[in-house]
């Protein structure tokens, strides 16, 4: 069969087809013409549910809180032109955080490239090293059976089965005239036979007798016993971060999650353990620098975008096994620390009661959520507060952000997504800055149901900024061009998309937050702060 007898729709059927036996049940759709091949056979696939976004930037966002969520792959379809750069901020995002979207960006055929024709432009790595790969087909130029096989294995480097991280990728499909011809051919998907291995060896290390675990953002627990039952072989303490799925584990444990009020005041460990990402806590970040020689990063995959000095390459499975440990046993180590948690969690829980701020917000909300609620924190302040001031968790939760790229665009549409996969007892945590950047999120409302509840801090502004140093410098225009107070009211917000909107005091919320998730649809809480009150309460919350 000639390439030029092969219609789009067959080309566009074969890479669905492929797709879906790789795993891919969702995917956004934002309108064009020239991904029509594409986006008409994925709607036609009886077992793929896609999303019609009007906008790519919330479209892409929205894909990532689905995969973060399902921890499946989810596919992005653009049309040609600037709309396929709306989805970088995404692809960064993902990148770093190590998620599997399958970006599918249509375009001209290359001899329209640099002619002038209008909605084109060079889309050949345009996300340059932010996906883990990149492929460029034409199937009206290009042998189908060799392009198929190197999208399957571009699928394997997105799902991270080449002994790699996970991450995104992209595929950009050329396609000719006519883009809607009826399909003239099956074509047959590559067998999956390829199977990949983790390579295991041994490691020794260094006699140490104050060993610390950190446990980082991740976006699962399979870890999480295998480290618990690793702190309890070398008797360490774990330092559970509020996005790593362990704070509902208790101090006899060894999880804690105080360390933010006295890990300034702590001995040196003589070795660290890090699991997953890097700690949302900058106060962990600094200690981390210190120690610096003394870590090791214990990873799955091989080390990326970290500087860790040292790293071990194993899996839970292997984990204790695969280590071989020469440690003295430190009681005085592990109790010093379980004192502080046990006491500084009194002290916080009698203290906390009596202020009224955004960390008394987290506090009371982390004991109030129930097992196996979605909950997913903006960034800025609240990510920050809700690590500082959350502590241990009632039950088990899931708790997940934008937290490596930290940036405030595309934060309703991740919740969105997280909640579309969860259904129910879901809520987002968000400053109003960020809540107005990604109002266009809710124009997918038109045609899918939600569950979620999102909790608007409104403290006038970005009042991040006002904590820097720099804060106090008298700098010229400082709120206009910083804090950036926004003057559109969020009722009207909740009046233009037809949501439910609560206008409430913290007590008045935390009372009320169940009978508020039991509605259906999107809640709307606003809750306003007083930033000099913040800091004044946390003044004086100092143990």
């Amino acid at each position: 069969m000639k390439m030029s007898t092969l219609s789009n729709l067959t080309w566009g059927k074969a890479i669905v087809n492929l797709l879906y036996s790789r795993g891919v049940r969702h995917v956004c759709i934002s309108p064009g013409s020239r991904s029509t091949p594409i986006t008409s056979e994925f709607i036609n696939h009886k077992k793929i549910k896609c999303f019609s976004h009007i906008d790519e930037r919330s479209g892409s966002f929205f894909g990532l809180g689905l995969a973060k969520t399902s921890k499946k792959p989810v596919v992005i379809i653009t049309t040609s032109g600037t709309a396929a750069a709306n989805t970088y901020p995404s692809i960064i995002d993902a990148k770093l955080s190590k998620i599997p979207l399958i970006i599918i960006t249509a375009d001209r055929p290359l001899n329209m490239i640099n002619t002038g024709a209008t909605q084109t432009i060079n889309q050949k790595n345009l996300f340059g090293d932010y996906v883990l790969d990149m492929v460029d087909i034409d199937h009206q130029t290009q042998n189908q059976e060799k392009l198929l096989q190197k999208i399957d294995l571009c699928i394997d480097t997105a799902l991270g089965l080449k002994n790699v991280r996970q991450g995104p990728i992209h595929l950009n499909l050329r396609f000719d005239l006519p883009l809607y011809k009826n399909c003239n051919n099956n074509i047959i998907i590559p067998n999956k036979n390829k199977t990949y291995s983790l390579k295991l060896k041994t490691y020794s290390l260094p006699n140490f007798e104050r060993p610390l675990i950190i446990a980082g953002p991740t976006l699962d627990n399979r870890f999480d016993k295998a480290i618990i039952k690793f702190a309890k072989k070398i008797n360490a303490p774990i330092f559970a971060d509020s996005l790593s799925q362990m704070r509902h584990y208790r101090v006899k444990e060894n999880v804690c999650s105080m360390y933010e009020h006295y890990i300034e005041n702590l001995p040196n460990p003589d070795i660290i353990f890090r699991f997953n990402d890097k700690p949302t806590s900058k106060k962990v970040n600094d200690f981390l620098d210190k120690n610096y020689k003394d870590i090791y990063l214990i990873t799955e995959h091989e080390k990326f975008n970290d500087n860790a000095y040292n790293t071990i390459l194993t899996n839970a499975k292997n984990l204790t096994t695969k280590i071989k440990l020469k440690h003295t046993v430190n009681t005085k180590w592990i109790n010093n620390i379980s004192d502080y948690e046990i006491t500084l969690t009194k002290k916080m829980n009698k203290k906390i009661s009596t202020l009224d701020f955004q960390g008394k917000l987290f506090n009371q909300s982390a004991k109030k959520f129930k097992k196996d609620s979605h909950i997913f924190i903006g960034s800025s302040t609240p990510i920050r507060s809700f690590d500082e001031f959350s502590g241990p968790f009632k039950k088990h939760i899931h708790t997940m952000g934008n937290h490596i790229t930290r940036g405030i665009d595309g934060i309703i549409s991740s919740a969105l997504g997280m909640s579309y996969i969860n259904k129910k007892n879901n809520f987002l945590y968000i400053g109003d800055i960020s809540f107005f950047y990604d109002i266009n999120a809710f124009h997918i409302l038109n045609n899918t149901s939600f569950n979620l509840v999102i909790v608007i801090i409104n403290n006038n502004g970005g009042q991040i900024f006002s904590r820097l140093p720099y804060a106090s410098k008298k700098i010229k225009d400082f709120d206009k061009f910083w804090i950036t107070p926004v003057k559109t009211n969020i009722k009207n917000v909740a009046k233009l998309f037809n949501l439910k909107y609560y206008k409430k005091t913290i007590n008045d919320y935390i009372d009320n937050i169940h009978s508020i998730s039991s509605l259906k649809g999107i809640k709307l809480v606003e809750i306003n702060i007083s930033n000099k009150k913040d800091l004044d309460c946390i003044k004086k919350l100092t143990f």
